[in-house]
């Protein structure tokens, strides 16, 4: 019979599933507004110069609309992607470590967090970059703990106990700065909190003689997937799929779930559709076509060729 064990630790933060699929869908969100910014600025730069010699009023307020925002969706998505490459990259390298800590409400910008590492039992003082609707995130309590992949260099990656929000942090720069919050958390008792516990994975081991008779092959494989799957609504196991030899990767429902192609399609939609009303509603009510530059005057008069 196999050795179970209860738990191992984690050789990196990616092992946990639900940090892989945060990772994932991180860098989904980003390629999405980036898409979102190019093809805006190519939508407005394709219909404006025709809309404007027609003088169809709104049709050319759609294309500065598109020009004008969007530089500010593609330059949003940069900025997502370089974040996510840095958060891939701290999470592939690093464990996760349960960390107890203290948040430090700041009197402007982003939030600060205090970490006491489980080891050593220093202080580490954190700043967090993310966009303020995830501020939220940085925030230890009600448990006190928050979970980090050690960087020293960048700062890494926290997260609230589960690996399933990822928020990019930074060391404090300044040493006045840190040495404040080093003093607030530890006010806040942050020295007499327990050691959490960290962050494990049960592990299954095959013994040696079942190691031998593995069979590894690929329909062995997606058969223990099919049957490892979750039931439907209905209580049924999914049906078997197509061989992903045989047939195109898109006719295969894992791999297109991976691939995010109807997510990013559903996304940009949507925003289609949301540039389009923003442009109704503030178009409506500008006049279709533009005045006359030149009115006849009274009767036998003509205003002049030039002002």
């Amino acid at each position: 019979m196999s050795d179970t064990h209860p738990g191992t630790y984690m050789t990196t933060a990616l092992a946990l599933p639900s940090t892989t699929r945060a990772v994932a869908d991180h860098r989904r969100r980003a390629w999405c507004w980036l898409g979102t910014g190019i093809t805006a600025v190519v939508v407005g730069l394709a219909v404006g110069p025709g809309a404007d010699e027609a003088g169809i009023g709104r049709l050319r307020a759609l294309a500065v609309f598109c020009v004008g925002c969007g530089p500010v969706a593609g330059a949003v998505g940069v900025a997502a992607l370089v974040n996510s490459r840095r958060i891939g990259l701290a999470v592939a390298t690093h464990a996760w470590m349960a960390c107890s800590a203290v948040a430090i409400p700041p009197s402007q910008g982003p939030p600060r967090v205090v970490l006491r590492h489980p080891a050593e039992g220093t202080l580490i003082a954190l700043s967090v970059r993310t966009v303020a609707p995830r501020y939220h995130l940085a925030n230890p309590e009600p448990r006190g703990v928050l979970w980090w992949a050690e960087d020293p260099r960048t700062g890494g990656v926290i997260a609230p106990p589960g690996g399933k929000y990822l928020v990019r942090v930074l060391p404090t720069r300044s040493d006045q700065v840190r040495r404040r919050d080093a003093e607030a958390a530890v006010r806040h008792g942050l020295l007499d909190r327990p050691t959490p516990l960290q962050p494990q994975l049960p592990v299954l081991e095959p013994s040696a003689d079942q190691a031998q008779h593995l069979d590894l092959s690929y329909a062995a494989l997606a058969e223990a997937a099919r049957h490892f799957s979750r039931p439907g609504t209905d209580g049924r196991l999914e049906h078997k799929g197509p061989d992903v030899r045989t047939v195109p990767w898109w006719r295969v429902r894992v791999l297109l779930e991976i691939s995010q192609v109807r997510p990013a399609a559903v996304n940009a939609v949507f925003a289609a559709v949301m540039m389009l009303l923003l442009w109704w509603l503030w178009a409506r009510d500008r006049p279709v076509n533009p005045e006359p530059q030149f009115q006849r005057g009274r009767r036998g008069h003509r205003p002049p060729l030039y002002p």
